[in-house]
């Protein structure tokens, strides 16, 4: 366009409010909940200006805005767009979500947790069932008034066990309290049924781990950001560019949460709560190029979605462009299979609107534990019979896509590796050093998981397995792998100039 024009904004509130009404009282409206119908460039635009997106579709866009930001949006918010007749409705203001938050019928009679009640929670799980909860602590808030708590769930609980972890976390924006209250229903759903065969089958064999509140400064404001006014779900050093405003790992929330949890316990499997959208989304969020395991992720999040009427979809498809997001840092930094679910329809539900969007989504995250049971491959991969971290790679699925996210790799002290699949016979390729081996015509289980233990100095495992090479194949699968990785290296560093 040759100048830049103001889009006209009109106000369509449900009770046809006008802006002098919310010029009087701007502390019982903001922040608030509101929603844009426009035209797709407008909604494109609004996307890409740094506000805080809570869902988008073609024909609208939702946001969470400050009294600042909805006059930028109102009166002053140029977009080098025609100008056009935008529509507004407030979904949820300042003061109908403080009168969801102290209406009465949730936890002691208040209808969400505070800090100290979650805390007060939590301790009396690990007090009711000690031989299987453990509260640990692993950090601080930015303002240093709150600690940052994780919770685990495991038969032997106070060992590391050479079993599967996986992670659910919520609260990482403070005013999303449904995923606090999820965290803790899934928790104490666990804790209450621990002795029912399908939940102890999961208690026994998977290491179950907790963040119940990643932003306690933010929750006990209200506040998305934490007390610095950070975004925390975009603060995750993974393809962190110019569109990122903040420095990767800048807050002692993320910080903590990456030194004391994420690299400390290689979690197989992640799902981290937000509100709202009612949806079940996988990696990217920064590109809308497709993960290399789209066809788990596709399956998963599909399953999941489904069980709770919600729809499935990339963070790309269903959010828009989400840069230094927890996704794409689990996905990308450990190959994590990730997943985040929008819960309800607005931040804030009543008590009463709450109770069926936990009940919809326990069984989803009882999925989401038990998903690496099955259909997945796991083994040692050792050299004389010693651990050593070596790559993992699946002929046909792991190509030169992988730009995107480090290989699967074996861990260096157990030499446990975890690879979750669709069901169907694959090769699997292993590298260490400047060594490789190549496994034909692995069966992956619908029901079961498969055993596959490699050792550089026995090619040869009891498990039916064969790990077989002849120079020839020796030579060019380390060509092509080795390919693999100097152009892998050489992307990274021109992203790092």
């Amino acid at each position: 366009m040759d100048e830049v024009k103001k889009v006209l904004i009109s106000l369509v509130l449900f009770g046809l409010i006008g802006l002098s009404t919310l010029k009087v009282g701007a502390d019982t409206w903001f922040p608030a909940s509101i929603r844009i119908e426009a035209s797709r460039d407008v909604i494109r635009a609004i996307a890409r200006s740094g506000l805080a997106i809570d869902h988008l579709t073609k024909t609208h866009i939702d946001l969470y805005v400050t009294r600042n930001e909805f006059d930028q949006l109102s009166t002053h918010y140029n977009l080098d767009i025609g100008a056009g007749l935008v529509k507004i409705q407030f979904i949820q203001t300042h003061a109908q979500a403080v009168a969801n938050i102290r209406g009465s019928g949730g936890y002691l009679g208040v209808a969400y947790h505070t800090y100290e009640s979650m805390l007060e929670e939590l301790k009396n799980h690990a007090l009711q069932a000690p031989e299987i909860c453990k509260l640990v602590e692993f950090g601080k808030s930015a303002s240093e008034e709150h600690s940052l708590w994780a919770f685990k769930i495991s038969d032997n609980v106070d060992l590391e066990e050479d079993e599967p972890s996986v992670l659910l976390v919520g609260g990482i924006h403070g005013n999303e309290y449904p995923g606090v209250e999820q965290v803790l229903y899934v928790i104490k759903h666990l804790v209450e049924h621990r002795d029912e065969s399908d939940i102890g089958f999961l208690i026994d064999h998977t290491q179950i781990w907790f963040v119940p509140m990643l932003n306690p400064d933010g929750h006990a404001t209200q506040n998305r950001y934490n007390s610095n006014d950070v975004d925390l779900n975009r603060n995750f050093p993974i393809h962190w560019d110019e569109y990122n405003p903040y420095e990767a790992l800048s807050e002692s929330e993320t910080r903590s949460f990456v030194q004391n949890l994420l690299q400390k316990y290689r979690f197989v499997l992640s799902l981290d709560y937000h509100t709202y959208g009612m949806m079940y989304m996988y990696p990217w969020g920064h590109t809308n190029s497709n993960p290399v395991d789209l066809e788990v992720f596709e399956a998963l999040s599909g399953a999941m979605a489904s069980q709770a009427e919600y729809q499935s979809g990339s963070l790309f498809d269903l959010i828009g462009l989400v840069y230094g997001g927890t996704v794409d840092y689990y996905y990308g930094a450990f190959g994590t299979i990730a997943l985040a679910a929008e819960l309800g329809t607005v931040h804030f539900p009543t008590v009463e609107e709450l109770a069926p969007i936990l009940d919809a989504n326990l069984k989803p995250a009882l999925q989401l534990i038990g998903r690496v049971q099955a259909a997945t491959v796991t083994g040692h991969v050792t050299k004389s019979g010693q651990p050593i971290e070596a790559e993992v790679y699946v002929k046909g699925i792991d190509t030169e896509d992988n730009l995107l996210r480090n290989p699967t790799k074996s861990d260096g002290s157990t030499a446990r590796y975890y690879r979750i699949l669709e069901p169907g016979t694959y090769d699997f390729i292993y590298m260490w050093k400047d060594q490789s081996r190549v496994v034909r015509d692995v069966e992956v289980l619908p029901d079961d998981q498969t055993v596959l233990d490699v050792d550089f100095d026995d090619p040869v495992k009891d498990n039916g397995c064969t790990c077989v090479q002849t120079p020839q194949q020796t030579e060019a699968t380390h060509m092509v792998l080795v390919g693999l990785i100097l152009v892998t290296i050489l992307y990274r560093r021109r992203r790092l100039e």
